[in-house]
């Protein structure tokens, strides 16, 4: 006999780069994990796309219920839409985009960041953020330090070392 779908259950995900446990209804895992599959994203990438937008005054768990509604509710309202494109609307109605174009970017660059944020990584920001006082020069080096691939140009320096400053400072407090 299954298990019923209000039932819940604790997983142990990596948001951030640091590992979390989330307790969600089963119905709520099935869910979260169709729409990471519909988008070739791991359940760690996309809860960290939603942490990364998330206000500290709500919690992860609330904020991967509303996303999951919304999700559901931007299929209907976008037919035929891909994936990443449902995704990103339903971001946006649980937690919109800053009216400032600045914070925006910034927000969109934490977003890509967070999907990418491994334990390494972030060890690896931590150290890096001692070493280097302005945002430019924590964004060139944690280019450097990140691999292949960064996940931002160089022209982005600057925001990518506020993103990391941002991301990082909730585990230093």
């Amino acid at each position: 006999m299954s298990t019923p779908g209000w039932v819940t259950s604790k997983r142990k995900i990596r948001v951030v780069g640091r590992m979390t446990t989330v307790q969600l209804e089963n119905y709520a895992w099935d869910s979260f994990d169709a729409i990471c599959g519909a988008a070739n994203l791991s359940i760690h990438a996309l809860a960290s796309r939603i942490d990364a937008r998330r206000s500290r005054d709500v919690g992860l768990t609330s904020a991967l219920r509303l996303f999951i509604l919304a999700y559901w509710r931007m299929i209907e309202a976008l037919p035929g839409a891909p994936p990443h494109t449902i995704i990103d609307a339903a971001l946006d109605q649980v937690i919109p985009p800053p009216a400032c174009a600045s914070a925006a970017m910034l927000m969109r660059c934490k977003e890509r960041i967070a999907q990418n944020f491994t334990v390494r990584r972030a060890e690896t920001a931590r150290a890096l953020m001692a070493e280097h006082g302005g945002f430019q020069d924590l964004g060139s080096a944690a280019r450097e330090a990140w691999g292949p691939r960064p996940p931002w140009p160089p022209s982005e320096d600057a925001l990518a070392g506020q993103a990391l400053r941002d991301l990082v400072q909730p585990f230093n407090q």
